[in-house]
């Protein structure tokens, strides 16, 4: 009897190790992707917006066009949805980065709104990645949404963000 103890013990042990492990490897990269993000210049943001526009239409068989905002808004809120969220990752993974589709559609998404309203891509005034400067809604962090929307987004958040950033509301908020 307590050898089924102790065999029990060490498989609870090992899944609990197991666990850890993945949250671990989970915070290293999401760190990771944010560092990324932070590193991106303004220079950078027509590659990765036609790096975007690419691997969507080549991997995932998606065209998105910056002239289109609610269908461009509605693939991409579908794509990181829990059960195509895998395969998005695998269409922009690099060698040495798995959460990089926060990059490219990150800086998509930014454009997705600077061309359908004025807005400027500037240096966050609080600090991280690059923020679009709008005159309806103040500063928007594209990327930080692309993270965010993966990590505690409902299906729909995606399009209600992009939306509300181009139609605008009365007061300044920053998103």
């Amino acid at each position: 009897m307590t050898i089924i103890w102790i065999v029990l013990g060490i498989i609870l042990i090992g899944f609990i190790g197991f666990v850890l492990m993945g949250i671990f490897h989970l915070r290293g990269s999401i760190h990771k992707i944010e560092k990324a993000a932070m590193e991106v210049k303004i220079t950078q943001i027509p590659g990765l917006t036609q790096e975007c526009i690419r691997v969507f239409d080549q991997k995932l068989k998606k065209k998105l066009s910056l002239n289109d905002f609610q269908a461009a808004a509605q693939i991409m809120d579908n794509a990181l949805h829990k059960d195509n969220l895998e395969a998005t990752k695998h269409a922009f993974a690099s060698e040495d980065l798995y959460w990089r589709f926060v990059l490219p559609m990150g800086a998509f998404l930014g454009e997705l709104v600077r061309a359908n309203t004025p807005a400027e891509w500037k240096p966050s005034p609080l600090g991280g990645s690059l923020a679009l400067e709008t005159q309806t809604m103040g500063f928007l962090h594209p990327f930080d949404k692309i993270l965010k929307q993966v990590e505690t987004g409902d299906p729909g958040d995606l399009q209600a963000y992009v939306s509300l950033s181009i139609k605008g509301t009365s007061g300044q908020i920053s998103i």
